[in-house]
């Protein structure tokens, strides 16, 4: 104990034992795990258009059409071709032709069956169909809307274009999902899981691993703490993360942690990509989100609120009550967040601490 020092209004707070969690702020986008970006790979008029923005689709369902009479005429010609070609093998072997014009007959039926199997695919390729189970999200087409093939886009990941009828792919680590999805003519986006993709910047990046558990805010929820949108190192002492207004808390785990870094304005930040945990209700892809990743956590540890903290000279200081005045008490301290600090020396549990109420002052 030393100085007095005038009163002040204020509260008293007890120390207390409890958790305390370091961590590392950043701020990310929510992304789905699973999107299909969707494009007709062959040309021809929009005859049907079967879902629109907001539609739950099945793995497999029809969503569009392009008119297939000539996909099927051509398709129906190719097959017709390969029954004349075998023909014309079948009748050579009997006839015992020459072994170089039996394997010409062969190489034309061969090129017969492949072309054969290009106008199926094709075929089968003007009936747009989700490769996932999902909801529509955009929808780039009109009925008699005139296309032409290839325009096939993807997210990356396991892709079902090419003629297989989508044009498009599916993906997961969906970076990349806002600029495919812009050229696509239909997207589908998974609502059974989520993902953050994140930057952290090289000063806090190194605190990281993958399996770090991580609290999530979608940015704008009602009712939720904000977390700092500004990337670095902190902590926050309790149990849990969530708001005052009782929002459920989000969690997640880290997934993958980018090993090249990208510069803005002379400061360089990591992705940092964020799997979800369950399918929370509420994640809409593309939004904001504040993420607090947690690197360091303790248990049964002292703790007093920051704001009780004083520097005097080289001490850190709390204030006590003593016969109505406000006492200086030399404090250690150990991990420090923006609500509590640990105190590893000075204190013990139950003992009060002055906390200026907002407005007060103290004179020391």
């Amino acid at each position: 104990s030393g100085d007095s020092d005038t009163s002040v209004s204020a509260r008293l707070v007890a120390a207390g034992v409890g958790q305390i969690r370091q961590t590392v702020s950043a701020t990310g986008t929510v992304e789905p795990t699973q999107q299909a970006n969707l494009s007709f790979a062959v040309s021809g008029e929009v005859t049907a258009v079967k879902v629109a923005v907001g539609d739950k689709v099945q793995a497999g369902q029809t969503l569009a059409t392009i008119d297939s009479a000539a996909l099927a005429t051509a398709a129906a010609q190719a097959k017709a071709t390969v029954a004349n070609d075998q023909a014309k093998v079948t009748s050579d072997q009997t006839a015992g032709v020459t072994g170089t014009q039996l394997t010409a007959d062969e190489t034309t039926l061969t090129s017969a069956q492949d072309a054969a199997a290009t106008a199926q695919r094709e075929l089968a390729a003007s009936a747009m169909t989700s490769p996932i189970a999902g909801t529509v999200a955009a929808v780039n087409l009109t009925v008699g809307q005139r296309l032409a093939g290839g325009s096939a886009s993807t997210t990356g990941g396991s892709g079902s274009g090419g003629l297989g009828g989508n044009g498009g792919g599916t993906g997961s680590g969906a970076s990349s999902s806002a600029s495919s999805a812009s050229g696509a003519q239909l997207v589908v986006v998974g609502t059974d899981s989520y993902l953050v993709n994140a930057t952290v910047d090289d000063t806090a990046v190194g605190q990281l691993k993958t399996g770090d558990q991580a609290v999530i805010t979608p940015t704008g929820t009602a009712g939720s703490t904000t977390v700092a949108a500004r990337t670095g190192a902190s902590s926050d002492a309790g149990t849990g993360l969530s708001g005052a207004g009782g929002s459920a808390t989000i969690y997640g785990t880290v997934a993958t942690i980018g090993l090249i870094a990208t510069s803005t304005s002379g400061v360089a930040s990591y992705p940092v990509t964020i799997n979800i945990t369950g399918a929370p209700s509420g994640l809409h892809p593309g939004a904001g989100a504040d993420i607090s990743i947690i690197v360091r956590q303790l248990s049964d540890v002292l703790t007093v609120p920051s704001q009780a903290l004083h520097t005097s000279g080289s001490r850190t200081v709390v204030y006590q009550m003593h016969g109505g005045h406000q006492v200086s008490t030399t404090v250690t301290t150990g991990v420090t967040s923006r609500a509590q600090t640990q105190i590893t020396s000075g204190l013990v549990a139950g003992d009060q601490v002055v906390v200026a109420v907002a407005g007060g002052s103290t004179t020391r």
